[in-house]
C-alpha cells in the first residue's frame, strides 16, 4: 500500500484510484480525513473516492492562488444566483380550505339503467336478466350481481359484466 507522502510527491492518480476502488467505506473516510484535513459526514464511497482524488491533485499540483481564492468569495458574496427558494407563507384562507371529496355515484356507470333487460345467449339457451335499483331477477328469483346469476347458468366462476358482455 502506498503512502500519503509518496502519492503526494508521485502523483499518479490512475494507481492512487485503483488502490481507493480497494478501500472499506471505513479506511476511505481515515484517508479523506489525511487529505482533506477535516472529518467527512458521507458514507458514500464514489464521492468519497472523488474527493480524495482532487484533494491530492490539489495537494500536489497547487491550489488556486491566493487572489483567484480571494475574488472567487467576492463573487459569491455578490451573486444573483438563488440556491435555494425562499420559503413562502401560504395565506389563512388557503390553509383553512375544506378537503375535497370525490363524488361517488350510486350507479355502476357499466350498468343499463334499472327496468333495463340483458339478454344473453349461453349453450342454445336465451338468458334474459331484469337489472332492478339494487339487484337482478333472473327466472323469478332475485340476485345481488351479475356475477351471481352467471355462475347460476354455467356452474364456473365468471365476471357477471364480461358475461353479459358490458364494459
Amino acid at each position: 500500500m502506498l503512502k500519503m507522502k509518496e502519492i503526494v510527491s508521485k502523483i499518479d492518480l490512475k494507481v492512487l484510484a485503483r488502490e481507493l476502488d480497494r478501500l472499506s467505506v471505513g479506511a476511505l473516510r481515515e484517508r479523506f480525513l489525511a487529505v482533506m484535513g477535516y472529518p467527512s459526514k458521507s458514507r458514500n464511497r464514489s464521492f468519497l473516492v472523488r474527493k480524495i482524488l482532487w484533494g491530492t491533485q490539489a495537494k500536489t499540483t497547487g491550489d488556486i492562488s491566493a487572489s483567484a481564492r480571494e475574488l472567487a468569495i467576492r463573487l459569491a458574496d455578490e451573486r444573483d444566483v438563488i440556491t435555494r427558494l425562499p420559503a413562502v407563507e401560504l395565506p389563512a384562507q388557503v390553509s383553512k380550505r375544506k378537503k375535497a371529496y370525490r363524488f361517488s355515484p350510486t350507479h355502476d356507470s357499466r350498468l343499463p339503467v334499472p327496468g333495463a333487460v340483458l339478454i344473453r345467449e349461453y349453450n342454445d339457451r336465451q338468458i334474459r336478466v331484469t337489472v332492478g335499483a339494487d339487484d337482478f331477477e333472473f327466472e323469478g328469483k332475485r340476485y345481488k350481481s351479475l356475477s351471481a346469476i352467471a355462475r347460476e347458468v354455467t356452474g364456473g366462476s365468471y365476471n357477471g359484466f364480461l358475461f353479459f358482455k358490458l364494459k
